[in-house]
């Protein structure tokens, strides 16, 4: 017996299943290469992104930087400024001192000689009275001179109360008016900012009511966000003047910006048209100067 079968139908059926494995492998290769390349597009993407990112944070931690380097030599100015300006105003009031209360404490013990040996009662009744007068003469200059160094309580104030209690105080001593705006002082801050505010409106007032008698005197507070501004102006010519120390306290607007740049403000000075001048100071919160 003998059987023969046809080969080109088997054949032609290996042609087709080889055709149909590299087809379907061809598909499964593409859709893996397609799924690779996305992959790999995605995180070329990311880390083009990324780099970006960084490039930005490390230009932004530049400017941090040249800012910080700069804020730091304005702080360590203004204490060296703040250290010498103590000393001036240490030696300032030592002169007062001496050429007031000493030396009439002084003519007064040349006074008690005067009256040990004194035997007529009318020139002991005159030495007394001459010693009265001096003694309360000193005592009138030791008061007035303590009442420049000392600072009212406001430890316990708010930011507001401070700076309307140093308006008070400026419109009782002088007899003038000043017209007083404040928004936004509820934010609770530490005393450093509550003195320097007392102290910038206290000197602003008296350089006001010095140069410009007291013309439309003005004082304007704002908080915006952690941003502190304080102003004082009036409407005289040319009142406020950064190199002016000649305030009793010996402290001057020059003095007050070395106190507001040792907590890291600034103060700027402007003439406004016809309307006078205006010193005034900007202060950022957020670096621990605010309380929770």
């Amino acid at each position: 017996m003998e059987i023969n079968e046809v080969a080109n139908p088997l054949e032609q059926n290996l042609r087709t299943l080889s055709f149909q494995t590299w087809f379907i492998t061809a598909i499964l290769t593409l859709l893996i290469m397609t799924g690779v390349f996305g992959v790999v597009q995605r995180g070329s993407k990311t880390i083009e992104q990324q780099r970006k990112d960084l490039v930005a944070r490390m230009r932004e931690a530049e400017v941090m930087l040249k800012e910080n380097v700069l804020l730091k030599a304005r702080v360590e100015r203004a204490s060296v400024g703040v250290a010498e300006l103590n000393e001036r105003f240490l030696r300032g009031i030592g002169a007062e001192l001496h050429d007031g209360p000493a030396q009439l404490l002084g003519y007064s013990i040349l006074k008690l000689a005067q009256l040990r040996w004194a035997e007529d009662p009318a020139a002991r009744t005159e030495i007394l009275s001459n010693l009265e007068e001096m003694m309360s003469e000193a005592m009138l200059e030791i008061r007035t001179i303590s009442k420049g160094m000392l600072l009212p309580e406001i430890d316990h104030l708010p930011l507001r109360d401070a700076i309307e209690r140093a308006v008070r105080l400026h419109e009782a001593r002088t007899k003038t008016q000043v017209s007083v705006s404040i928004d936004g002082t509820a934010i609770k801050v530490v005393a450093a900012v509550k003195i320097c505010a007392y102290r910038f409106v206290q000197e602003g007032l008296a350089n006001a009511f010095r140069h410009a008698g007291g013309k439309d005197q003005r004082v304007t507070c704002s908080v915006a966000g952690s941003r502190l501004t304080l102003a004082v102006s009036d409407g005289g010519e040319a009142a406020f003047s950064l190199n002016d120390d000649e305030h009793q306290s010996g402290l001057g607007l020059e003095g007050l910006r070395l106190r507001v740049e040792s907590i890291g403000g600034t103060l700027a000075l402007r003439y406004l048209d016809k309307t006078g001048s205006q010193v005034e100071m900007s202060l950022d919160l957020s670096g621990g100067l605010a309380l929770d």
